[in-house]
C-alpha cells in the first residue's frame, strides 16, 4: 500500500492512504500561512488534534474546514473537545475504524507543563504523536519533531532508532529559516544512514508518496 502525504506547515499533514483523507494538527501556522489554499484540500474524512496548543490548533481554521466538509469528524483529547464544544464545533475522543490513538505525554516545556496530548495511528500506515518523545510505538511512518522548545534531536533521533519504522519524516520546523531546516535535516540524513529507515525531509506545502507494504 502507498500512502500520500502532504506537509502543509510545521505539525500540519494531509494524509491520503487508500480511500481515507486525513488531515492532522491543523493550527495557526498553516492557517496563516499564505500558500494555504484550501481548494487544494480536495477531500478530508478526518481531522485529528494531538493537543490545544495553537500551533496544533487553530479555530479558524477548523470552522473553515467545517464548512467544506461537513461529514469530516474531529477527534482529539477531552480538553480540546470541551474548548471546541465553547466554540460551537462538534469533535469526539473516539476513534475511528482506521484511526486509533496511544498515550504520548507533552513534554515539559521551559516555562511549565504541557497540555494533554495524545498521538494518532493512521491506517496502520502513518504516526503521529503530537508534541511528544515519550511513546513505545509506531506504524511505518513516523512523523517526528526532531527540534522543538521541549525537546531535542539528540532524543527523537534516538527514539526513532529504537522504534525502528521504515520511513520517519520530520515535523515542528516552522521556527527553521530555510537554510536552517537544510543543515539541521543534512544531520538527519547521516543520523539515519543504514539504519534500515529513511529519512524524508519534507518541505512546507510539499508531497510525497511512501510504501508502506
Amino acid at each position: 500500500m502507498a500512502v500520500t502525504i502532504r506537509k502543509l506547515s510545521h505539525s500540519c499533514l494531509h494524509i491520503e492512504a487508500g480511500a481515507r483523507r486525513v488531515l492532522v494538527d491543523p493550527g495557526a501556522f498553516t492557517w496563516n500561512d499564505p500558500r494555504l489554499e484550501m481548494a487544494s484540500l480536495d477531500a478530508v474524512d478526518r481531522v485529528l488534534v494531538t493537543h490545544a496548543h495553537p500551533d496544533h490548533l487553530s479555530v479558524e481554521f477548523l470552522r473553515e474546514l467545517a464548512v467544506r466538509f461537513p461529514d469530516a469528524v474531529v477527534e482529539s483529547t477531552p480538553d480540546v473537545v470541551e474548548l471546541l464544544a465553547d466554540g460551537g464545533i462538534a469533535a469526539t475522543t473516539g476513534s475511528a475504524n482506521y484511526t486509533s490513538q496511544f498515550p504520548a505525554p507533552h513534554e515539559a516545556t521551559p516555562i511549565g507543563a504541557g497540555p494533554p496530548n495524545i498521538g494518532f495511528h493512521i491506517a496502520d500506515a502513518v504516526t503521529h504523536p503530537g508534541d511528544s518523545h515519550s511513546f513505545a510505538e509506531t506504524a511505518a511512518v513516523l512523523a517526528i519533531a526532531l527540534t522543538a522548545p521541549w525537546g531535542s534531536m539528540t532524543d527523537a533521533v534516538a527514539l526513532a532508532r529504537s522504534l525502528e519504522p521504515r520511513y520517519v519524516v520530520p515535523i515542528h520546523d516552522w521556527p527553521l529559516s530555510a537554510e536552517g531546516a537544510a543543515w539541521l535535516y543534512g544531520i538527519g540524513e547521516r543520523a539515519f544512514a543504514g539504519t534500515g529507515t529513511t529519512f524524508v525531509p519534507l518541505g512546507e506545502f510539499e508531497t510525497v508518496e511512501l510504501d508502506v507494504g
